[in-house]
């Protein structure tokens, strides 16, 4: 019972831990008109390892991604953008 109860205490922090180290990264993409183009960089996000959120704003064109800095760059995530044909850069980066 003792061992379940660590091993759960154990789990708990390392999720917390995993939690704190994301980010939030906002890119322009100055080539989104539409949701079919929100949809493609969506989907070429996701498939980044450490991606655990993508929001798109096609008006502003802006791209918000919560991504993990230890599985992922910041270069990553343009990259992705880029590769489907819609070239991005970084705005900013926050906690």
């Amino acid at each position: 019972m003792k061992r379940l109860a660590f091993t759960a205490v154990l789990l708990a922090l390392t999720a917390s831990a995993s939690a704190q180290e994301t980010k939030t990264a906002t890119l322009y993409a100055s080539k989104i008109y539409c949701e079919a183009c929100a949809a493609v960089i969506t989907k070429a996000l996701r498939g980044v390892p450490g991606v655990s959120k993508v929001d798109v704003d096609v008006d502003k064109k802006e791209v918000l991604v919560r991504f993990d800095p230890a599985k992922a760059s910041t270069e990553d995530l343009t990259a992705a953008t880029a590769k489907k044909g819609f070239p991005s850069s970084l705005r900013k980066v926050e906690p």
